[in-house]
């Protein structure tokens, strides 16, 4: 699935840009403009533009999120155990 089943799942049962937005003040630079990056495609390739290209770049993306995956996954741990009351 990648971002973009993670977009459409989000954007069928919330507000894609407001995970988006959150994510960004939690994940490091690079990772912020990779989920950007990913969601600009992901509204182009749903808009039918440039298809071959979005298509690319979201894999790159996807690439990106799986080499850091696991960086991801202790940021998001982190920041869960920081917001428990």
């Amino acid at each position: 699935g990648g971002h973009h089943q993670y977009f459409l799942n989000t954007e069928n049962n919330g507000d894609v840009r407001k995970d988006i937005d959150a994510l960004c003040t939690i994940l490091s630079s690079v990772l912020t403009e990779n989920i950007q990056t990913a969601f600009k495609s992901y509204v182009e390739l749903e808009q039918d533009k440039n298809i071959e290209t979005n298509e690319e770049i979201l894999e790159q993306c996807d690439d990106v999120f799986y080499e850091n995956e696991e960086m991801i996954n202790g940021i998001l741990e982190r920041f869960c155990k920081e917001a428990e009351i």
